[in-house]
C-alpha cells in the first residue's frame, strides 16, 4: 500500500496505522554432541601448539641469555580461552556475565556461581548450579591463576590491571 501512495496510484492508506506483529527472531542453537566433542578436541590442540610454541620460544631465549617465560607445560591451560568455552557450554551465563565474574561468586564446594544484580541483565541476583564439567575447568584455572601470580585473583578471567576480561577478540597468553 505504501509503493502504491509512493506511486501516485492511490492518494492515502491507514494500514500505516496498524502496528506490525513482535515476532521473536532469536533461534536458540545448541552444540551436538559432535560438535561440542570437535570444539574441545580444537581447543585441546589449540593448547598443545601454545605449549610448543612457548618451549621453542624459551629455547630460543635461553640461548641468548634472555630471561625466560613462565613454562606453560606447568600449567593445566595456557590462556583464558578454553576455560571460558567449557564454562559458556556447561550453563547458562551471557557474555558479559563470564567476563565480569568473580571469585567471590563461585562457590566449588556447593557447586554453584551466584550473579549479583548489579552484574545481571535482569538487575535479579540467581544462582546457577555447576555441572562437574565446569567445576573442573574453574578447579584447574584457579590453581593455574594462582600459580601464575602467586596471589589471589578476583577476577576469574582478568584482563589488564586487576579488571575483569571486556571482550574475547584475541586470546592472550599466560
Amino acid at each position: 500500500m505504501s509503493r502504491a501512495v509512493e506511486w501516485g496510484l492511490i492518494k492515502s492508506h491507514y494500514l500505516n496505522k496498524v502496528k506490525s506483529l513482535r515476532v521473536d527472531n532469536a533461534v536458540a542453537r545448541y552444540l551436538d554432541q559432535k560438535e561440542e566433542k570437535s570444539l574441545l578436541e580444537a581447543l585441546r590442540a589449540r593448547d598443545k601448539r601454545i605449549k610448543v610454541e612457548r618451549d621453542i620460544a624459551n629455547l630460543f631465549w635461553q640461548q641468548r641469555k634472555y630471561p625466560l617465560l613462565p613454562k606453560l607445560r606447568d600449567f593445566y591451560y595456557a590462556d583464558h580461552l578454553e576455560p571460558i568455552v567449557i564454562l559458556a557450554m556447561n550453563n547458562g551465563l551471557r557474555k558479559g556475565e563470564h567476563l565480569s565474574l568473580r571469585w567471590e561468586n563461585v562457590d566449588l564446594v556447593n557447586d554453584h556461581i551466584t550473579i549479583r544484580g548489579a552484574d545481571a541483565k535482569s538487575g535479579k541476583s540467581r544462582h546457577i548450579p555447576l555441572n562437574q564439567n565446569a567445576k573442573r575447568a574453574l578447579s584447574q584455572w584457579r590453581f593455574d591463576v594462582e600459580k601464575v601470580f602467586k596471589t589471589f585473583s578476583v577476577c576469574v578471567f582478568e584482563g589488564d590491571a586487576g579488571k575483569h576480561l571486556a571482550d574475547i577478540k584475541k586470546a592472550g597468553e599466560i
